[in-house]
């Protein structure tokens, strides 16, 4: 009996789920010198995310490499993604900001996984592929690769909002759930709209490169006196300028693959709608157990 892939495709996700606890109760002390360090965050994040996946797609047969659209893409998609980013950056502050007057968090991004020290050009690109390029890599490939094509009979709308709950329990931290959970969805859009994994790698690492490098200085903005209003005004405004232009240019481009007569993407051609495509993907036994994994380690957590 072939086995669904609404239950499938979120085990896998809950077998990461395990394993990135498991990651935790390592005793690594004797590799936190030198830059051995990074090289084993990079091992873990590939061992965790990346190899699971990759023996799932082979399990799936040949013909499943080719619905991960790991694709090139063209120069004028450079377009979406830079509006993309607009849109994630500006949303995420926004989102930060309120949770910051309800709960006290100023941002999501754990720094304590950062090693500390004197910053040189060396230790800066060791931070940068081992926080932002490997995770941005190994993320998508799991969540925007496999899990969207696995989910690709029950529709986009479907597929984008249960992949962006799971994307944002991966980080078991409640209180940020909300902005990754957010940008679960902006990585979504663009995967669909570019049509490409690559496009939404790339995204996914320039916002870890902001959240990393950036994400303090605007926060050093905000709590200065005098500017909350200015910077809820131009941001707010900057979100749907940004919001606007990437929706202009997903038409744009949807126009483009139908003026060259591209075949429709197996979201729109095989895909069943409504409440119950919805239903059978967030409420398959896999999410379910996803959903209650997390929670449990939050409650231990706190």
């Amino acid at each position: 009996m072939r086995i669904k892939s609404t239950i499938t495709a979120p085990l896998l996700v809950l077998l990461v789920y395990v394993l990135l606890i498991l990651s935790r109760l390592l005793d690594l002390n004797i590799l936190q010198s030198g830059d051995n360090v990074y090289l084993t965050m990079i091992v873990l994040q590939l061992l965790i995310l990346v190899l699971p996946a990759f023996f799932y797609c082979k399990l799936k047969g040949e013909g499943f490499a080719g619905k991960l659209r790991l694709k090139l893409f063209a120069p004028r998609k450079w377009l979406t993604v830079f509006y993309a980013f607009g849109v994630l950056v500006c949303g995420s502050a926004l989102i930060n900001l309120g949770m910051h007057y309800l709960f006290g968090v100023q941002s999501t991004v754990d720094y304590s996984a950062i090693p500390s020290g004197s910053p040189n050009l060396l230790s800066i690109l060791y931070v940068a592929v081992t926080f932002a390029v490997v995770p941005a890599f190994a993320e998508e490939f799991l969540f925007r690769g496999v899990f969207l094509a696995e989910y690709a009979p029950n529709g986009s709308i479907t597929a984008a909002l249960v992949s962006a709950l799971l994307f944002a329990m991966v980080h078991f931290n409640a209180r940020g759930a909300l902005v990754y959970f957010f940008g679960g969805l902006v990585f979504a859009f663009v995967t669909y709209v570019t049509d490409s994994l690559l496009c939404s790698m790339l995204l996914h690492m320039l916002y870890n490169l902001f959240g990393i490098f950036l994400e303090g200085y605007v926060w050093s903005l905000i709590m200065k006196p005098n500017s909350l209003v200015f910077f809820l005004f131009t941001v707010t405004t900057l979100f749907f300028v940004f919001l606007l232009l990437a929706l202009h240019d997903a038409e744009r481009l949807y126009y483009i693959r139908g003026v060259r007569g591209d075949p429709s993407p197996p979201e729109e051609k095989r895909a069943y709608y409504g409440t119950r495509a919805l239903s059978d993907g967030l409420f398959s036994p896999g999410v379910l157990a996803c959903i209650l994994f997390f929670l449990i380690v939050v409650v231990v957590q706190a």
